[in-house]
């Protein structure tokens, strides 16, 4: 299993503010989920315009295996079969105080659901969410890294803290793309 640490420094060299004393931590799970033809779910929020992988927080007392299989079936609308774990991050994202420690998993639609679509068109997710090859989402994901504030659509563009937070989570699911190729089934 391979774990990453990604600072405040480490993504924004030239943001100089203090590390707070005390982070406030965030369990959180994410997963590679892979359709019959091996191609990743990426989630988006309507209208966005950015992809992430499925995945949210984890509750108190859940497991993260339960929980991963809770967000692909709100976020994909799918059942999954978990695989394996593989990675592990941490995240210290200073400007808001936060430490984020995400597990990914990978793991595969369920067989009795190969056939399943996104959830329907009323929930935060659904029409805009895709099933593409690994090497699309590397590409997707590292566009949204290099875009700059000014480059965000303007239904977030006006809150600094959504530019802050979508790059660590960008980054974060490039890692995990990126370190699953390299994973055993």
């Amino acid at each position: 299993m391979v774990n990453q640490i990604f600072t405040h420094t480490n993504l924004f060299p030239n943001d100089k503010i203090p590390a707070p004393a005390v982070y406030e931590t965030r369990l959180t799970v994410k997963g590679i989920i892979l359709d019959e033809f091996n191609r990743i779910a990426m989630v988006s929020t309507k209208g966005s315009g950015r992809y992430f992988l499925p995945g949210g927080g984890i509750e108190e007392g859940e497991f993260p295996e339960i929980a991963l299989k809770r967000e692909a079936m709100e976020e994909v609308g799918c059942d999954i079969k978990i695989i394996k774990k593989f990675a592990s991050t941490e995240e210290y994202r200073d400007r808001t105080g936060e430490l984020y420690k995400t597990e990914c998993f990978l793991a595969r639609v369920s067989k009795d659901e190969e056939d399943a679509q996104f959830i329907p068109e009323d929930s935060l997710f659904g029409p805009d969410n895709i099933w593409v090859p690994r090497a699309e989402a590397v590409d997707l994901l590292n566009k949204q890294i290099k875009e700059k504030p000014n480059e965000i659509p303007a239904s977030s563009a006006g809150r600094p803290e959504c530019y802050y937070n979508r790059k660590f989570t960008t980054t974060r699911d490039l890692f995990f793309v990126t370190k699953s190729k390299d994973a055993q089934f």
